[in-house]
């Protein structure tokens, strides 16, 4: 991330994309053929990479601006 504001844009993308990719397709590339609750676990990843993303960007960069 490189202490950059555009991350949480470009999480988010990542994000929609998962949920428009998943939306269509009706799983993640197959991947529900073998295990039905990849669909959960994938969105639970970008999601939780997104709030983390979130975290970084708008909190922890403004608390430590020496690093």
């Amino acid at each position: 991330m490189n202490k950059n504001s555009n991350a949480v844009i470009w999480e988010g993308l990542r994000l929609l994309t998962e949920i428009a990719i998943t939306t269509y397709c009706g799983d993640w590339f197959g991947l529900n053929h073998f295990f039905s609750l990849s669909n959960y676990i994938i969105f639970s990843y970008f999601s939780l990479s997104f709030l983390i993303t979130n975290y970084f960007v708008k909190i922890d960069f403004k608390t430590n601006p020496n690093h």
